[in-house]
């Protein structure tokens, strides 16, 4: 029987304390996880799907990396433009 997110909660923290770590709630974990499979280098749909998000709007909502860089290909392939760059070895632009 499926339990509320509340009483999930209540239970994680319980689990903390007696492990003597520190508590962050299921949403926490879930930034935190979605954060690490970008910087893992998951490609955004898999992530998207992984978290069970309906839109890829959601999933970057719960992107809190603090340093994010989107490939120069992937923003020239959406928009239609090239990026011009001075130093061709840097493939990414950081947002």
């Amino acid at each position: 029987m499926p339990i509320s997110t509340n009483n999930f909660n209540d239970h994680l923290k319980s689990y903390c304390e007696a492990c003597g770590i520190q508590y962050k709630s299921s949403h926490k974990i879930r930034f935190y996880a979605c954060s690490m499979m970008y910087d893992a280098g998951f490609d955004e749909k898999t992530i998207q799907e992984e978290m069970g998000h309906s839109n890829i709007g959601m999933t970057r909502h719960y992107d809190r990396r603090t340093k994010k860089e989107v490939s120069k290909e992937l923003i020239n392939s959406t928009f239609g433009f090239k990026i011009p760059s001075g130093d061709e070895n840097n493939s990414a632009v950081n947002l």
